[in-house]
């Protein structure tokens, strides 16, 4: 079998491009500064019998925190350009038996239930996938697992228009 090095997520494709989402990092400063405006009044509480100093420390670390992580985790986001759609990434998990037949269905683009292929909780072969929120692409590729560890079991595959359709309603209703 051959051996496949590129990783779905890490796969560039021309018309996917990674955006600064504006509202989340607006959102992320926004956390920021008011973590530091309850800092800055918990200093300026003179009453030490009052609870309000230490309430508006442990608040504004945690608005501090908070804006701080989301401002490392939603900064980015992938979006589709010919339709300015968001992208998700996600993964469903099948059996190592069905590897072969899942297989056949994503290179012959027939995604109409027939096979019963369904995903399980956990199992031998993972399909990693990118869809964008209208339908209109899709990329997936499918690992098989070998002891600690996920490996490319197909190169990546890319879906547009109606293929692209079919594949998210298969996902959707989780049967290929």
């Amino acid at each position: 079998m051959k051996k496949y090095i590129i990783i779905l997520f890490s796969a560039a494709h021309p018309d996917i491009k990674k955006i600064t989402n504006i509202s989340a990092l607006i959102l992320s400063l926004l956390f920021c500064a008011v973590g530091l405006c309850l800092l800055f009044f918990s200093s300026k509480v003179e009453d030490s019998s009052s609870a309000s100093g230490p309430v508006l420390l442990v608040g504004g670390i945690a608005f501090l925190v908070a804006g701080g992580i989301r401002l490392m985790i939603r900064k980015r986001s992938l979006i589709y350009v010919p339709t300015g759609s968001l992208v998700k990434k996600g993964s469903c998990f099948f059996d190592a038996g069905d590897l072969s037949v899942l297989g056949r269905l994503l290179e012959e683009k027939t995604f109409d239930g027939k096979a019963e292929v369904l995903p399980k909780k956990d199992g031998g072969v993972r399909m990693d996938y990118m869809v964008s929120q209208d339908g209109n692409f899709a990329a997936v590729q499918l690992l098989k697992y070998v002891p600690y560890a996920y490996e490319p079991a197909s190169s990546v595959l890319h879906y547009t228009g109606e293929e692209a359709s079919a594949f998210v309603n298969a996902l959707r209703v989780g049967r290929f």
